[in-house]
């Protein structure tokens, strides 16, 4: 009985902490050490948020397919990192690149003032800090002062439907610049073939007459020494 009497208040003490277990929301496991909580804590945020992500993109597959453009739209999220100096590596910003062109292309194409300009952008340009892409449009023979200001003027409206296009994100500023490359190349070859080089000195002297039509043999360049060296070599051969 004694005995008995000695074991009741560690029974008490024992049972008062097993009502307090039962009632606290955080235990500690056996197996690993770490705490397990009906509730999410602190620590849990990481793994909570990656795991929302994961069930947002297999939702999204589930319900659009896995052709829908989400690679796309990842790429047009990732290039939004709040970050205090962003600088796009070259991989991406010429994928950025193509994505932009194709939907500036369609968006030229609904509109009526620009359709009936027939502009055709050769290339869209994404600068490493994501601030502005450059928009690249092939220059006509004439014309192009019309189309460089209805451009401009279109820019902003232009911006904002970009924007909305790819979930209503920042979208950098529109800077159009006019490729006239072609142009440039084009007058050149016409300042070469109407050029006056003066007059054709095969016909005034004789002898450059006879030395300028003399046709360039080509070969290979005769060494004394290496005919030498060969020659002996084959008398040996011979001997």
């Amino acid at each position: 009985m004694t005995a008995i009497k000695q074991l009741v208040p560690h029974l008490l003490y024992l049972c008062k902490c097993g009502r307090a277990l039962s009632t606290c929301s955080f235990l500690l496991s056996r197996r690993t050490g770490r705490g397990v909580a009906s509730a999410f804590t602190c620590k849990d945020i990481v793994r909570l948020n990656a795991h929302v992500k994961k069930s947002f993109t297999r939702g999204w597959y589930k319900r659009f397919g896995y052709d829908s453009g989400v690679d796309d739209i990842k790429i047009m999220l990732a290039a939004q990192h709040p970050v205090k100096c962003r600088n796009l590596d070259p991989k991406r910003r010429e994928r950025l690149g193509v994505l932009y062109k194709n939907a500036i292309v369609d968006l030229i194409d609904e509109s009526e003032d620009l359709a009936k300009l027939e502009i055709v952008i050769t290339k869209v340009e994404v600068l490493a800090t994501f601030l502005e892409i450059r928009v690249h449009w092939l220059a006509k023979a004439d014309g192009n002062d019309e189309v460089s200001s209805q451009l401009e003027s279109c820019r902003s409206s232009l911006r904002r439907s970009l924007s909305e296009q790819f979930g209503n994100s920042f979208f950098p500023a529109i800077k159009f610049v006019m490729d006239d490359k072609h142009l440039i190349e084009e007058k050149m070859e016409r300042l070469f073939r109407e050029a006056d080089y003066g007059m054709q000195y095969r016909l005034v002297s004789h002898t450059a007459e006879i030395l300028g039509s003399v046709p360039d043999r080509g070969g290979e360049k005769k060494l004394p020494w290496l005919e030498k060296k060969r020659k002996k070599q084959n008398e040996s051969e011979k001997a």
